[in-house]
């Protein structure tokens, strides 16, 4: 199977590397895929970065002394952008680092970054071009590795769920909220109780970074001695979204469904969009300390839920039903390491359940 391969690197310092790894990766039967080879583009920008990162198999990034020139819209440089991208979406990452030299402090800021990365990330050092090609070969195979069809396990024991609505934030609007929890699975070290307030601010970043909360928005941070958490600002009235933290590292991202005219439209699309987008945004955070986890949906108001018969008439098919939140507990453990990979068959196997709890009529009696 031919694969793309994307090389990511500044070209000062790096260019012969840059240059000698795009024919052996051709060679191996894969697709090099550089920004310089994309027509008509002068000057990098972030749409082309993120483009070229979706669009590839697997990504290889090149480390030297060098930052590189900061875009404009997002103030860090392609490589950063890029590696961003392709841990947001769980893309395979083989990393190699040119050995010797003093990198300038935005790149070891950016080097520590990365060698920080727990998950999916394949990483050596290279002197020499023949030592990178010498080397490169058998990380891509590494990489390729990862690429496997994801098959979820049997929960060896029931999966405890933290559901938010025993918190008193919980329910605070009108409109439909879309929970999903990412719990550990076995053995997990507790966050300490000096690492919140840091975290606090890593969430709020996160938060931002991934559209859950935009820059303009108004974000509150609340800590306490079992969780951190960030919300939309109280002045965002007729909303909710927000990320929490727990000591014991579960990680939940909730958001309201669109509504409109008063309705919330049961739309599935929506549905898996928002759940994938969720579990890329936790796993983006390198926070889960365990080698398997379980996903748990909370979905309140269903009853609310409309379908539409016409551009402006609805009807609501799960009205009577039981008021308070509908749970789809953990049913399966997934490896950590492909989360973010996995995110859009993960997501169209919850949503595949929650219509069928959907579709069940409740019992009565």
């Amino acid at each position: 199977m031919t694969l793309r391969v994307m090389i990511s690197s500044v070209r000062q310092g790096l260019d012969d590397a840059r240059d000698a790894a795009a024919p052996l990766i051709a060679a191996l039967g894969h697709e090099p895929v550089r920004f310089e080879d994309e027509p008509a583009q002068s000057v990098p920008s972030r749409a082309v970065c993120v483009d070229l990162v979706r669009s590839s198999d697997i990504y290889l990034l090149l480390l030297g002394e060098h930052y590189g020139e900061p875009l404009p819209d997002t103030g860090l440089a392609p490589t950063a952008e890029e590696w961003q991208v392709a841990r947001t979406l769980g893309k395979p990452i083989v990393v190699f680092r040119r050995r010797g030299g003093t990198p300038e402090p935005r790149q070891q800021d950016f080097i520590a970054e990365v060698e920080a990365y727990a998950y999916g990330v394949f990483r050596d050092s290279f002197d020499s071009v023949p030592e990178l090609l010498g080397k490169l070969k058998p990380a891509l195979e590494a990489a390729r590795s990862l690429l496997q069809p994801l098959i979820p396990q049997a929960l060896a024991d029931p999966v405890i769920v933290p559901w938010r609505e025993a918190g008193s934030s919980f329910l605070s609007t009108t409109g439909v909220v879309l929970d999903t929890h990412v719990v550990p699975i076995g053995p997990t070290s507790r966050l300490r109780a000096i690492d919140l307030e840091p975290l606090a601010g890593r969430l709020a970043r996160s938060a931002r970074e991934h559209g859950l909360i935009s820059e303009s928005e108004p974000l509150e941070r609340s800590i306490d001695e079992g969780a951190v958490a960030v919300a939309l600002g109280r002045q965002a009235a007729h909303d909710e979204r927000g990320l929490r933290v727990t000591v014991d590292r579960t990680v939940t991202v909730w958001r309201q469904l669109p509504s409109e005219h008063g309705a919330t439209d049961y739309d599935e699309g929506v549905f898996r969009s928002m759940i994938a987008d969720d579990l890329r945004l936790v796993a983006s955070l390198d926070l889960i300390a365990s080698d398997t986890v379980a996903v748990g949906i909370a979905l309140s108001r269903i009853e609310s839920l409309a379908e539409r018969t016409s551009p402006t008439s609805w009807t609501y098919p799960f009205m009577g039903r039981a008021s308070g939140p509908l749970h789809l507990e953990p049913d399966s453990a997934i490896a950590t390491s492909s989360l973010a990979r996995a995110a859009a068959g993960i997501a169209e196997e919850i949503v595949a359940r929650l219509r069928l709890r959907l579709r069940t009529p409740s019992k009565t009696g």
